[in-house]
């Protein structure tokens, strides 16, 4: 009898609880920065702009949706740090919303190539884990009404917004001076409405959900499989994790 062995995956899922293990001394900085990202939130978000009421139900569902990914780092984030000036900007009421304002296909110049528009841009989301590794979500509403015209704009609006968390992401390693980033697109699409940057990303988040409910259901055996490693061994798992992801 044969079989087949993903390695890769293998690795993966047994160093996990090594790293949550090892990044502890880092979560309470964490919870501190989620405690006032949702805060300031809770005074910027627009609570009459749809897409906005839409990110704060994703925002106080976030451990259902991308379990593992309990804090929130930032939003309506920007790579040159002028975020919150561009958010006005971005929700203003005018001909476009801001989802087209965004995902606008103008002819670009020399200087307004698309990656130079996500380093000037408003990203959506940053979580952050347990595992020190940060997640990038950017959101779109696409329009679910029946017809040709709707479907296609469905469909142009899961290819931006997925492209863009592909941009966010790399700009989110710059930002945060860390490698250790996946990109997500969630829209409202009824089929799949979470989708991943690639399948290295997905891999990885697949594997820290799966931890965080073998957590929950098995508590004392994951406490003591992760205490059985030692410091240094977690240390090149983050390594080999960046590897990995490469």
């Amino acid at each position: 009898m044969e079989f087949y062995a993903d390695y890769k995956k293998d690795i993966i899922e047994n160093v996990m609880p090594i790293i949550k293990r090892w990044y502890q001394p880092y979560v309470k900085e964490l919870q501190n920065k989620h405690d006032v990202k949702i805060k300031e939130w809770k005074v910027n978000y627009d609570m009459h702009h749809s897409d906005d009421i839409w990110r704060n139900g994703l925002i106080n569902e976030i451990k259902n949706k991308l379990p593992g990914f309990k804090y929130l780092v930032d939003f309506k984030w920007s790579y040159n740090n002028n975020a919150h000036d561009n958010s006005n900007s971005r929700d203003s009421s005018n001909s476009h919303d801001s989802s087209n304002a965004r995902d606008s296909n103008n002819t670009p110049d020399s200087s307004n190539t698309p990656d130079n528009v996500c380093e000037n841009g408003v990203g959506d989301l940053v979580f952050g884990s347990d595992y020190g590794i940060y997640l990038v979500l950017e959101t779109k509403l696409l329009n679910n009404n029946q017809g040709e015209i709707a479907e296609k704009q469905r469909i142009e609006g899961i290819i931006s917004v997925k492209e863009r968390a592909r941009k966010f992401k790399e700009l989110a390693k710059k930002k945060f001076n860390d490698h250790k980033v996946i990109g997500v697109s969630y829209t409202n699409d009824k089929k799949e409405p979470i989708q991943f940057v690639d399948i290295n990303d997905e891999k990885i988040f697949n594997t820290i959900r799966k931890n965080e409910l073998e957590q929950e259901n098995h508590p004392l055996f994951m406490s003591l499989m992760a205490g059985g490693a030692v410091a240094s061994a977690a240390v090149g798992v983050v390594g080999i994790l960046s590897k990995l992801r490469k």
